[in-house]
């Protein structure tokens, strides 16, 4: 009787044991529990503070970001050109420029990488003229003052809006500006013009009056917002890139299942511009995480037109084919529908 009585709590404290190691097992499996999931990776992200931008607000005030295992600094621009300097400078290790900021390092041979659109939009720049200044139709601009933001994609359209209506460069005025500022200085009539962007033109038209202003656009021109990073931050920090992806995939999901949802986390994020100028911007996009020809079509006229401004020639030019400047396998391994590009282009 002693030796069964000393034997029955050896052999609970056996089961005991088993069933402890066992449950430990168990829970190192379930989700979240493998180290190098918990592990978090983390990211500083320059970006330029518009609804452009939106599917990174989103991704952060949904959580996505966290449940991927990412920590996001946010580093706050007056545009994405200015997000783009800090990647190049290595003070943020991904930004938010729109096309022609891409286009323009690249043509100076730096090395910068395209992970993906964040969307795209047509008539998000604009060339937003004084009525009152005898400016109705985009060969009035001839003579005329017009603020504009250097190497911008504003800066592009309004070199289309000029072409198209057959006025030269030097015909013109251009007043070198942050966007805001245009803006302001279009408001107290110290320009005719500003070459700017949504929201700043809705802006304009609220203070002006809308039937005080002339807004000319290019139906040539497709915007197109970027996720873009430097050759290294990809070579470095691919994990990182990956979860920042997926967390915008789910975003973008997101913004199609619940646009209304979606424009409340942009308008929320965006809180320092009047939420009707973020709404109607919002209308005007299309958020996406994509890498296709449309991109790479753009991208391709864009250089074209920079490679010709003067004082580029003596630059390094570009190779003709873009495709090896788009991260493709990255995205193609997060979504790979979301990759799109032909081999003919």
């Amino acid at each position: 009787m002693t030796t069964f009585a000393l034997a029955l709590p050896l052999l609970t404290l056996t089961r005991i044991g088993a069933a402890a190691g066992l449950g430990l097992a168990l829970l190192l499996l379930l989700p979240g529990c493998d180290q190098s999931v918990s592990a978090p990776e983390r990211l500083v992200l320059a970006e330029g503070r518009q609804p452009a931008f939106g599917l990174l607000y989103i991704a952060e005030r949904e959580g996505f970001f966290r449940d991927e295992g990412l920590e996001v600094s946010f580093q706050h621009h007056d545009s994405g050109r200015d997000a783009l300097a800090a990647v190049v400078a290595g003070q943020a290790d991904v930004a938010t420029p729109f096309d022609i900021p891409v286009v323009i390092n690249l043509q100076q041979g730096r090395p910068i990488r395209v992970l993906s659109t964040l969307s795209v939009m047509q008539g998000y720049n604009a060339v937003i003229a004084r009525r009152d200044r005898g400016i109705t139709a985009p060969d009035q601009l001839r003579g005329k003052r017009i603020a504009t933001v250097p190497n911008s994609s504003a800066d592009y359209a309004l070199s289309l809006v000029l072409t198209n209506a057959g006025v030269a460069p030097t015909e013109v005025e251009l007043v070198p500006q942050s966007p805001a500022a245009a803006a302001e200085a279009l408001i107290r009539g110290e320009v005719d013009a500003a070459a700017i962007w949504s929201p700043h033109t809705q802006h304009v038209e609220n203070q002006l009056g809308a039937a005080a202003v002339a807004p000319f656009t290019s139906p040539l021109y497709m915007e197109t917002a970027t996720l873009s990073t430097t050759e290294s931050v990809l070579r470095t920090r691919p994990e990182a890139l990956k979860r920042l992806l997926r967390a915008l995939v789910r975003a973008e999901d997101l913004a199609t299942r619940d646009p209304e949802r979606a424009r409340q986390h942009v308008t929320a994020t965006l809180d320092g511009l009047p939420a009707e100028d973020v709404r109607e911007t919002w209308r005007m996009l299309q958020p996406q995480v994509r890498l296709d020809n449309l991109l790479l079509t753009t991208l391709n006229g864009e250089l074209a037109w920079y490679a010709s401004l003067p004082g580029q020639a003596e630059t390094a030019p570009v190779p003709g084919d873009l495709r090896p400047f788009l991260a493709a396998e990255l995205l193609r391994g997060v979504r790979p529908q979301a990759v799109t590009l032909r081999q003919d282009l």
